[in-house]
């Protein structure tokens, strides 16, 4: 029985991957490094820290992580200024629309908690969330199942009866090892992620309906 739902952010609430793919690539090529922008796909739905110190000794980078995260953040809300934030076509009619029908929802972010605030904030959809949860607060990132379960906790819902729905092939992995049902968001506009675990997969979100994520969870 669906009794929450839990959205990821980044690629699934604001059409956010492109600003952090460019950010990386104009970071890198600013210490010199040039990779293909289909290097970055592996870190989808992975914390700013995991992806930094992955890049850093990847590429034997000379600051410190803390350092390339705070100028790529700067790159990247220099690309958000000049562009706009921009939410995903349909998502936000969806979380009102579930939120309408008594369907508690969370989001569980790899970003900053600062980051998932200003972004619903900014949506307008901030009081139809009842909690929560950012990477930042976890042990371990996605893959690992902790933020989603960090939400489901503060929900005060038991995992089983939460629907994630998520962008990323990490994202995936850590809703179904929290075990949780998903849908995937497999977005048309970027490159395809291996998301054949998923219970669902949509390209859009103008046709998910409320009754469809309660038949989802039978």
């Amino acid at each position: 029985m669906l009794e929450a739902v839990i959205f990821d952010m980044d690629g699934v609430i604001i059409d956010s991957e492109d600003s952090f793919l460019r950010s990386k690539q104009q970071l890198l090529s600013e210490l010199g490094v040039e990779v293909d922008v289909s290097y970055h796909y592996a870190f989808f739905g992975t914390t700013s820290v995991y992806t930094w110190t992955t890049l850093k000794q990847a590429f034997n980078l000379i600051p410190a992580v803390e350092q390339l995260i705070e100028r790529a953040n700067t790159l990247r809300e220099a690309i958000l200024h000049e562009e706009g934030m921009k939410p995903i076509p349909g998502v936000l009619d969806l979380i009102r629309r579930l939120h309408a029908n008594g369907i508690r929802l969370a989001v569980a972010s790899s970003s900053p908690m600062a980051d998932i605030l200003h972004t619903v904030a900014s949506f307008q959809v901030q009081n139809c969330f009842a909690t929560f949860a950012s990477g930042g607060e976890c042990q371990n990132g996605k893959p690992f199942p902790d933020v989603f379960l960090l939400a489901a906790e503060r929900l005060g819902v038991d995992p089983s009866a939460c629907l994630v729905i998520e962008d990323s092939r990490n994202g995936l992995l850590a809703a179904k090892a929290a075990g949780m049902a998903c849908i995937a968001f497999a977005n048309p506009d970027y490159v395809a992620q291996d998301l054949k675990e998923a219970d669902q997969i949509v390209t859009g979100f103008a046709g998910l309906t409320v009754a469809d994520c309660h038949q989802l969870m039978g």
